[in-house]
């Protein structure tokens, strides 16, 4: 909600200071499809779903404490129909993925959540040190992005980066100490907090602590650590692909696209069913406000990378879906079973 609100304000700020943005020209607009390099859209595909692939390597490795043999055709099935519920579902398809790989794998469906829980971690920690090292880059520099970030803006991902390694360092020592530290946590908290309250943060603290567990020795934490490394350097490879495929004319550089796949994911968070919402909302607003880019080229490379990284995964989850005897309405309950 919060997301939404601050999107929204920011949309509502960008179009009405933007003059651009009452001029809308739908010949412009549509004449810049014309002008898309469709090869590198393609090449955009082929990277969203190699991510899947590493995703289910990466959940594979985290659920050896519980199963040493799962089976990785399995865990990339529930990946591939995961997103593709979100695509469809929204965010409540996220469920999806947990269900269908505790269920695949006879597993219980609290050791997936903590799981997922452990993921969003690395995850959240990953898109931080590129957004960190993509900033430090464009501080400054002669283009758009680099005088509207700013030079201080160096001194502040200084910071950023100190505390990712820090909490980094934490997550991986919480993993012999956790359960220690909790039980004294929730020794205090039951004497400060309402009994309804105590319970929705022990469950958190439990299946956060239960997903420590798939941390079992360093050699995992650094597996995880390389797999969400590639996960997200090939999510920036889909992105630069996009952004070279629907805007050539601009010379968009590495780091560039590094900046640009750490705020578009933010905005990806506000998820719309069937529709996406807040995904390409912060795509038009990056590009327009952040590179310069004209609002008419800007709202159709929206619309495509939207198309691109949640779309394209429907058709084979529906294909494995069909196989397996699941329909949408099957995995829109999911949320109140998990």
């Amino acid at each position: 909600m919060a997301i939404g609100l601050v999107l929204a304000g920011a949309a509502a700020y960008a179009f009405s200071t933007n003059p651009a943005w009452r001029r809308f020209n739908l010949d412009e607009f549509l004449e810049s499809f014309h002008h898309v390099r469709v090869g590198f859209l393609l090449l955009a595909v082929g990277a969203i779903f190699s991510t899947y692939a590493v995703r289910a390597l990466r959940w594979r490795l985290l659920l050896r404490p519980v199963k040493r043999d799962a089976g990785f055709g399995n865990i990339l099935s529930a990946t591939i129909i995961g997103f593709g519920a979100i695509g469809v579902l929204g965010r409540a398809g996220e469920v999806a993925r947990v269900y269908l790989i505790a269920r695949s794998e006879r597993t219980p469906v609290s050791s997936q959540l903590a799981i997922w829980v452990l993921e969003r971690s690395f995850d959240t920690l990953m898109v931080l040190a590129g957004v960190v090292f993509a900033l430090g880059q464009v501080a400054g520099a002669d283009s758009p992005a680099g005088n509207f970030i700013g030079a201080e803006t160096q001194a502040l991902t200084r910071w950023v980066a100190a505390a990712i390694v820090l909490i980094l360092v934490l997550l991986i020592t919480l993993r012999r100490y956790y359960d220690a530290i909790t039980g004294k946590l929730l020794d205090r908290a039951h004497k400060l907090l309402h009994a309804k309250n105590l319970g929705s943060l022990e469950k958190g603290m439990r299946l956060f602590g239960e997903g420590l567990h798939g941390l079992r020795d360093f050699k995992t934490v650094f597996g995880c650590l390389t797999l969400t490394i590639l996960h997200w350097l090939l999510v920036v490879a889909t992105f630069h692909a996009i952004l070279i495929g629907c805007l050539p004319e601009m010379q968009w550089r590495l780091y560039e696209s590094t900046v640009f796949t750490g705020l578009v994911m933010t905005g990806s968070l506000l998820q719309i069913p069937g529709v996406g919402g807040g995904f390409q909302v912060a795509v038009v607003l990056v590009l327009t406000e952040l590179f310069g880019v004209p609002v008419e080229p800007a709202t159709s490379a929206a619309l495509l990378s939207w198309l691109v990284s949640f779309m394209a995964v429907i058709l084979p989850a529906l294909v494995l879906m069909a196989r397996q005897g699941l329909r949408w309405a099957n995995l829109s309950e999911l949320e109140s079973e998990v």
